[in-house]
């Protein structure tokens, strides 16, 4: 089956209920094509694949296809393309997109985090045969079993009696505004999100964007996650800040005085 049929059926049954809509928001092969371009959906993206089932084929000689628990210390007899790299799969249909595969294949399906930890050291390519698909390169795959991955890229505190000039900015990267709510609408605990603009005053420093967040609890992780959304937005040499808006500092406070760009 493949995506649009997926949100076609489930539509059919139960037209526009908030079971529905979840359920479509959190499937792998929808947040596989919508991130693709919308990196405020990246860091839902990523952690459903860790907890998604994910399908890799086996030689004939790898034992009962299927769905597998693997115990520890168990050999994965994993089959890989020409040129190293492994392809997974969203899910067995992915196999056969486009008529590349046109036979029965021996497979198993694991859950993701499992697969990635099994296959340490190599390249995945995520549904090779579909008009979306990912690779994953080693590095990604490590900074994803750490978490490193949700860390923002640099974080930079105020120091006390810092001057600071805050106002709207004049121009903001093409996509951040709506990056930014995309990514608010996967975390509960985003009441708002805002945008200003700061200069830490002689410091010879570029004005650098700040992204002001209230934020119910989670207050780590949520930013974590946040600087992955990011990332494509910041341009070498430069950053964008981002903080939690407690309501005690100035920055909190001036906050307080524009137009969020996303209320919940």
């Amino acid at each position: 089956m493949g995506l649009f049929d997926f949100i076609k059926n489930k539509k059919d049954k139960t037209e526009n209920t908030e079971e529905v809509r979840k359920a479509i928001s959190d499937n792998i092969e929808y947040l596989l094509e919508k991130a693709a371009s919308e990196p405020g959906l990246r860091p839902k993206f990523y952690k459903t694949l860790l907890n998604s089932e994910l399908i890799v084929l086996t030689n004939e000689n790898s034992g009962e296809e299927g769905v597998q628990t693997l115990e520890k210390n168990t050999t994965l007899n994993i089959m890989s393309m020409s040129d190293g790299k492994i392809p997974v799969f969203t899910s067995t249909d992915r196999i056969f997109d486009k008529g590349v595969i046109k036979t029965e294949v021996p497979f198993i399906g694991m859950n993701g985090r499992s697969l990635l930890e099994a296959t340490q050291g190599a390249t995945l390519i995520l549904n090779p045969f579909s008009d979306f698909g990912k690779e994953l390169t080693p590095s990604e795959i490590q900074r994803l079993l750490n978490g490193s991955i949700f860390k923002p890229q640099e974080q930079q505190d105020l120091k006390k009696n810092t001057r600071v000039r805050i106002g709207q900015p004049a121009q903001i990267p093409d996509g951040l505004e709506k990056s930014l709510i995309e990514f608010a609408k996967t975390r509960n605990e985003i009441d708002s999100v805002y945008i200003a603009m700061t200069e830490r005053v002689d410091s010879g420093e570029y004005p650098s964007l700040i992204i002001g967040l209230k934020v119910t609890n989670n207050e780590q992780e949520v930013l974590g996650e946040l600087g992955e959304a990011i990332r494509p937005y910041i341009s070498e040499g430069k950053h964008i800040d981002m903080m939690k808006i407690s309501g005690n500092d100035g920055l909190s406070k001036y906050f307080e005085t524009i137009e969020p760009i996303y209320k919940k």
